[in-house]
């Protein structure tokens, strides 16, 4: 049997006859299930990166804002003090 299918191989090959190799599927399949496993890992931690700096970047804008709140309220004080020192000079 090993004879006849050299033989065989050998007839096909001088008559350069291509046979269909058929490689199993589910080689092509874990590949590709494994690229997809990448591309939605790479995904979800670019869009955790981006959440984190989100996060970081409104944590500090909200800081400006209660630092800016803060001053406010001072210079509020400030201007009113101003104001009763403006009124108790025009006084006679």
């Amino acid at each position: 049997m090993l004879a006849k299918s050299s033989v065989w191989q050998y007839e096909l090959a001088e008559h350069r006859i291509a046979l269909p190799v058929s490689q199993p599927k589910v080689r092509e399949e874990a590949a590709s299930n494994r690229m997809v496993a990448i591309v939605v890992a790479i995904v979800v931690f670019l869009a955790v990166f981006v959440l984190y700096g989100a996060n970081i970047f409104i944590s500090q804008k909200g800081y400006e804002v209660q630092q800016v709140r803060t001053r406010v309220v001072e210079l509020a004080k400030t201007n009113e003090v101003l104001r009763l020192e403006v009124g108790q000079l025009k006084a006679p």
